[in-house]
């Protein structure tokens, strides 16, 4: 199949876009104090994410808890993120 120019540019964005997602996917991870004393982790979204020494710990307790719920909603939790992704789009 033959590209028309318009399909050529916006392949060549898509891919820009993906190039862009994966650089994105690849940021260092990095915890630092906030003023306030919380632990913060920059690096998964836009913001970091932030809270006290205390929570980290109830966090850290839960996690596989945490992990046991994502890999049983599994397909509800993809089904939910994909919508969130052709809304934002």
């Amino acid at each position: 199949m033959v590209m028309t120019s318009k399909e050529s540019a916006e392949y060549a964005e898509m891919k820009a876009q993906i190039e862009a997602f994966k650089a994105a996917a690849k940021r260092k991870r990095s915890l630092s104090i906030s003023p306030k004393g919380c632990v913060t982790l920059r690096g998964l979204r836009r913001f970091g994410v932030a809270f006290y020494p205390n929570e980290w710990e109830q966090i850290a307790e839960e996690l596989p808890a945490i992990l046991e719920f994502m890999v049983t909603n599994k397909n509800e939790l993809e089904a939910t993120a994909a919508a969130h992704l052709a809304s934002s789009a």
